[in-house]
């Protein structure tokens, strides 16, 4: 029983404070289990042994009890296997977008003038990801110092898209021709 702290009554007497997970049946592993087992046998009544049924019911419940141990505890290596993988897959998504071009639209909270109230409006960003960063279980990259959240991100591409420039090569086929 591990005591986390004591604390005193109003008549004085001190009070253990016990953590919940290491007190009562909490605390009773599959070793304690046997121990128990063992010594209600030995101080059993030898005119009225416990039955073989009682015993049987017993040792099932206990080994019920290990296995669900062992099941969460299988459970949350895997959950924390595969939160690991995806950080991982989420900081190598946004790695492999240093160096290319991006558009996003991101929230952006701003200060109204008049009221000086909060509030949130959409921005749109363009630009070459210069480097990616992960805040918490999130990716981010970093475009005109700006950090855009890569599920934000609405295109990729290898060169910069310019309007104008798409404009031009447009306007001179049609003269071309």
């Amino acid at each position: 029983m591990a005591v986390i702290d004591t604390v005193t009554s109003p008549t004085g007497e001190k009070i253990n404070i016990v953590d919940q997970q290491s007190a009562g049946f909490n605390s009773l592993d599959a070793e304690s289990f046997l121990k128990m087992l063992i010594v209600q046998l030995q101080n059993q009544d030898p005119t009225e042994p416990v039955s073989n049924e009682a015993l049987l019911s017993q040792l099932s419940e206990m080994r019920s009890l290990q296995g669900g141990i062992e099941l969460q505890e299988t459970l949350k290596s895997v959950t924390d296997t595969q939160a690991a993988a995806a950080k991982t897959s989420f900081a190598s998504s946004a790695a492999a977008l240093i160096g290319r071009y991006v558009e996003a639209d991101i929230t952006v909270t701003k200060i109204d003038p008049v009221t000086n109230e909060e509030y949130e409006t959409t921005q749109s960003v363009s630009g070459k990801v210069e480097r990616a960063i992960l805040k918490g279980d999130k990716a981010y990259v970093i475009v005109d110092g700006k950090e855009v959240q890569i599920s934000d991100i609405r295109s990729v591409s290898n060169e910069v898209v310019d309007e104008a420039e798409t404009d031009d090569s447009e306007n001179s086929n049609e003269t071309d021709s």
